[in-house]
């Protein structure tokens, strides 16, 4: 017999490219910036989540959200994660329209 386990997983890594791109200040989400490095990484599935359907970073780049196939809304930093589980149909985009305002999605379509 065989048991299958899904984990689903938002992991932030570094994308700065040294030759291309100047060095950051340290940031919420670390100091070592070097191409790959795993920042941050958020367990989606402990109380639900299943598949992420979209993920957006603030837009300073100090919080990420993503919308899951739960119906669900995270906003997280590298301290940790806040979860919003709704009723609607599961979300497929999520767009920030400010410092602390998100706007979801469901619709079948790219809105965002």
């Amino acid at each position: 017999m065989h048991h299958w386990f899904l984990i689903f997983q938002v992991r932030v890594f570094s994308a700065l490219i040294k030759d291309i791109e100047e060095v950051p200040e340290a940031t919420n989400w670390g100091t070592k910036m070097t191409l790959g490095t795993l920042l941050a990484e958020f367990s989606n599935s402990p109380a639900g989540g299943g598949w992420i359907h979209g993920v957006a970073f603030s837009p300073n780049g100090s919080k990420v959200a993503w919308v899951s196939h739960d119906s669900s809304i995270t906003v997280a930093d590298p301290k940790g994660a806040s979860k919003l589980l709704t009723e609607h149909l599961p979300f497929r985009c999520i767009q920030w329209i400010g410092p602390t305002s998100l706007v979801a999605a469901v619709s079948v379509e790219k809105v965002c």
